[in-house]
């Protein structure tokens, strides 16, 4: 069994280039990090380039031999983004969501604006998925290929429709589907009863909220009441809130 002990090595070299986002960009790749995240990725059909394994932790991954890359630890540690990693690191090629807009917002989706936390993003995303909210639209937010980002969804963002779009696009949405942002004074979510499968939810910036050009397009407000002097949550906290309420007041398709 041959092992890979420099970190010198031609794939370790690029392989730790792809934690920066323009690597990322022009390779059309990027890191997967633990055994779950792998596995995932896997089990959504996604392409593995290389699958790399410490030499003293068992290959998981003998279906991909092919792919397997026997390392040792001090590699494993320079292609990882954790302090204790658990022995398994693979390159995936980036999955392209192939669906149109318009189908996609046939059913609950979200559109996410400018979000910039990684954590964040990977946390709505597990959310997303978990209420059913299968569709993310991203308006310049941080790369959702970002290390953290894939980390904090626990692999679950390989199994949603995430596609980039534009406020333009947004406009356009807005017309044959019902699109709703969160406003101190925007009505209580819990007073609204049903809600058709063609919705959407903006998450705004963690820090300044949703961006002034989408709440100009965007009627429905919607507010969650707040007690003990409370003014706001966290983003991916008042995204799950509302989504798991959209998802269980829906009316039927």
């Amino acid at each position: 069994m041959e092992i890979v002990t420099s970190k010198q090595n031609s794939k370790i070299v690029e392989t730790k280039k792809l934690f920066q986002k323009k690597y990322r960009e022009e390779r059309g790749l990027f890191v997967a990090e633990t055994r779950k995240v792998i596995e995932e990725a896997l089990a959504c059909g996604l392409e593995p380039v290389y699958i790399f394994v410490q030499q003293d932790v068992k290959n998981l991954f003998s279906n991909y031999a092919e792919k397997v890359i026997y390392v040792s630890q001090n590699v494993i540690k320079e292609i990882s983004s954790t302090i204790s990693p658990d022995g398994y690191v693979a390159v995936f090629e980036k999955p392209v969501c192939k669906k149109s807009l318009n189908d996609l917002i046939k059913q609950p989706f979200l559109v996410l604006d400018c979000l910039q936390n990684p954590d964040n993003m990977g946390a709505i995303m597990r959310s997303a998925l978990a209420s059913n909210f299968k569709t993310l639209l991203l308006i310049d937010c941080v790369d959702e290929f970002n290390p953290k980002t894939i980390r904090a969804s626990m692999g679950n963002q390989f199994k949603l429709d995430i596609l980039h779009i534009s406020y333009q696009d947004v406009k356009e949405i807005s017309k044959s589907a019902k699109l709703f942002v969160a406003d101190m004074n925007g009505k209580n979510i819990f007073d609204i009863e049903s809600f058709e499968q063609s919705v959407g939810f903006v998450v705004g910036n963690e820090g300044n909220g949703v961006s002034k050009t989408l709440k100009d397009c965007i009627e429905n407000t919607i507010s969650i009441p707040m007690q003990n002097g409370v003014e706001s949550l966290n983003a991916s906290v008042s995204a799950s809130i509302i989504m798991f309420y959209i998802a269980n007041h829906l009316t039927n398709a």
